[in-house]
Parts: structure tokens; C-alpha cells; sequence
């Protein structure tokens, strides 16, 4: 159902020169709509990637508009949540990054979609295993909907809310630092 969805979508006239779609600024109601309006917003930053993501489900996309990412090690995130688990994993960080992540099965990190400015003050997180993707660089992200871990090597585990939805910078730096500081402590107290 999806892969229709995005397939129409593909085919429908492009409103800007270049032959990108804008994002359209219409409410989605439901799930699916939310789905195909962010996936149309993403694509916005790898023009001419739609049959890739329709056909494996993810695509790399480059970072520095719309969005950027955070990527935190799932080791950091893990001693936060007090958990490993998937679905208790979803609840920790959807209640505490407000907006959508990602996880890549390949390098054990989950990847926060946070606002472009981002990139520029990351320098300022002193967390080792932590970095923010810089404009241009390419980070696979699942097409929106893929929120099992058995769809690929990446998959939502908080999914988009909608186009322009992303995560508070600050928020996930305050993660990325307490999960850090539960690691070390945690470290600390098996060796004594």
C-alpha cells in the first residue's frame, strides 16, 4: 500500500524549476497521510531518490536542509531507557527527544532528526560516540511507515509527526550526555 502511495505520488507534477516538490502545508490525518506528507519533505533533500526508497525502503539522504541528524549509541540510550527492549526503548525517547528517530541496525545508533542549525553548535557536546552530520553528508534514512526492525537496516522507532516535525537539539544533547554519564558510572562501579 505504501509503495502505491509513493508511486503516485512520484508521478504527480513537480511544482518547483528544479523538478523538487515542495512540502505542502496541509494538515495529515491519519497515519498514512502523515506518512506520504513527511516522506514527500525528506525527499526534498535527495531529489530523485523516490524509486530507490519505494523499492528497498530507505535511501541516503543529505543532510543540511531540511534536517539534519544526532547520532547517539544505542549503549548510551540503552542506560538511559534501563532497557534494550524495542517497544520500552520507543516509549523512553518518545517521551523524552519530541520527534522522530531512527534506528541503523549496521552501527548500533539511533539517528534524532533535529533542525539544520544543529550541525553548528554539536561541536559544543563533549560525548564521545556522538556526532551531528554536517551539511552534505549522507545518512541512509527509512522511508517513512518502516517501523519494524525486521522491514531492513534502518526502521522508525519514532516516527515522523509530520513534515518539519523534528527533534529539540537540546533534548537530545541531554540524552546523549545522561546516557553517557549512566555508562561511565555504571563502568565505574564494575571495576571497584
Amino acid at each position: 500500500m505504501q509503495k502505491c502511495r509513493l508511486g503516485a505520488w512520484m508521478n504527480e507534477s513537480t511544482s518547483g524549476t528544479d523538478g523538487v516538490r515542495e512540502p505542502q502545508s496541509e494538515v495529515a490525518h491519519t497515519w498514512a497521510d502523515r506518512d506520504l506528507a513527511s516522506a514527500q519533505w525528506l525527499l526534498s533533500a535527495a531529489p530523485g531518490t523516490a524509486r530507490e526508497w519505494a523499492t528497498d525502503g530507505f535511501a541516503d539522504l543529505r543532510c543540511g536542509n531540511p534536517f539534519t541528524t544526532v547520532s547517539l549509541l544505542d549503549l548510551y540510550v540503552h542506560a538511559l531507557a534501563g532497557t534494550s527492549q524495542p517497544g520500552r526503548v520507543a516509549v523512553f525517547l518518545r517521551e523524552h527527544v519530541g520527534g522522530p528517530v531512527f534506528f541503523d541496525t549496521r552501527n548500533h545508533r539511533y539517528h534524532a532528526l533535529v533542525p539544520p542549525g544543529a550541525a553548528r553548535l554539536w561541536h559544543l557536546s563533549s560525548v564521545p560516540g556522538t556526532s551531528c552530520a554536517g551539511v552534505g553528508k549522507l545518512v541512509t534514512v527509512p522511508m517513512p511507515g518502516r517501523a519494524r526492525p525486521d522491514t531492513g537496516p534502518v526502521h522508525w522507532v519514532v516516527p515522523m509527526d509530520g513534515p518539519g516535525a523534528l527533534c529539540s537539539p537540546v533534548e537530545v544533547a541531554q540524552i546523549a550526555h545522561a546516557g553517557y554519564a549512566r555508562v561511565i558510572l555504571r563502568e565505574r562501579a564494575e571495576h571497584e
